[in-house]
């Protein structure tokens, strides 16, 4: 706990009349497809711990971790009804609210983590005007990783991938059209049927961040990966604004306070998650491919062609262009320093 929260801490227990704790109690239940017991289920409690202290147990969030809550859509959609009231969710889940979402994942546009960083520095707070104006309010934005490929032969070029049953995220229409347009056997699932997709073999192939795979064993199914960022994985911490509207006023600055601190917790567990997933999974037989670098080039440039298509309709003409425009300028920029600050 930082030093701010103890102290605010601390003023609260001189400040607020005795029972009220009791009497106001507001509960949030919080869905998310992080594995249960996992490093990002971990520091979700760690948020939970938190908020309850700070708020003296007015504010009691509940996790319902591991997908329990089912995919990302249909959390969405019970968040809409007020099943749940906040979400730890990706790209893809927030871009069933707000479409605008997709465009830090358009595949290739951006290859780094000193892009990434630099390109939501730039882009994060005109994509959480757009979610607020939708009903939704961002507590934090946090990184899942890189997404890379998994296959059943080991051959990393962008031909051998198309000869595989690939997984693709069930809903996500605009992206099942542009994968098949781009020659792709795409076979659209809920993340939550992914390993149950491989055993029955209606796919043998999936693109995923290391540690979901390593976490659900999906891997086992798929024993070669591709080293490439094919694309990031960012996502945010959301709450509903009817929720959020009633949590008391007295509350509100210290619990954004408090959760946009777990930005940096993520970024800085999901890399040593990430590192940490790729020795569990060689030391259980997964062969990691590094493309040469004549391999990646054609992997671009079929992005490249597939970019005509992705413009307009994956995300719309003017988003697509505010993304190539971010890239242009990330690119432009020095690299982000190892021990840039970040705030408390």
């Amino acid at each position: 706990m930082t030093r701010y929260l103890a102290l605010f801490v601390a003023i609260l227990g001189l400040t607020w009349p005795a029972g009220l704790v009791r009497a106001e109690t507001m509960k949030i239940k919080l869905a998310t497809l992080a594995p249960q017991d996992s490093a990002w289920d971990e520091l979700l409690k760690d948020l939970q711990a938190d908020w309850n202290q700070v708020s003296g147990g007015r504010v009691d969030l509940r996790i319902f971790s591991g997908g329990v809550a089912g995919d990302e859509a249909v959390v969405v959609q019970k968040m809409g009804i007020n099943n749940y009231q906040a979400a730890l969710i990706t790209s893809h889940g927030l871009s069933t609210i707000e479409k605008s979402s997709r465009t830090l994942t358009i595949p290739r546009m951006l290859r780094t983590n000193s892009e990434l960083e630099q390109a939501m520095d730039m882009m994060t707070p005109e994509l959480e005007k757009r979610l607020e104006a939708k009903g939704y309010k961002v507590l934090f934005w946090a990184e899942g990783g890189w997404v890379k490929f998994f296959v059943p032969t080991e051959d990393p070029t962008i031909d051998g991938v198309k000869k595989s049953r690939l997984f693709s995220w069930a809903g996500d229409s605009e992206g099942l059209e542009i994968w098949t347009r781009s020659g792709f056997n795409v076979v659209p699932l809920p993340i939550t049927e992914l390993l149950t997709g491989l055993k029955t073999n209606m796919i043998n192939a999936f693109d995923t961040v290391p540690y979901y795979a390593v976490a659900t064993q999906a891997f086992r199914h798929a024993p070669y990966m591709i080293d490439m960022n094919w694309t990031p994985l960012p996502g945010a911490l959301i709450i509903t604004k009817t929720a959020w509207d009633k949590i008391p006023d007295d509350l509100k600055p210290v619990l954004e306070q408090i959760s946009a601190q777990y930005s940096e917790r993520f970024r800085v567990e999901t890399r040593k998650m990430e590192v940490d997933a790729m020795a569990a999974m060689t030391a259980r037989a997964l062969l990691v491919m590094t493309p040469h670098p004549d391999v990646v080039a054609e992997w671009d440039l079929a992005m490249e062609a597939a970019y005509p298509d992705i413009r307009g309709s994956y995300v719309t003409a003017e988003d697509f262009d505010w993304i190539l425009d971010v890239v242009r300028q990330v690119r432009e920029m020095p690299p982000l320093p190892l021990d840039r600050p970040r705030g408390d």
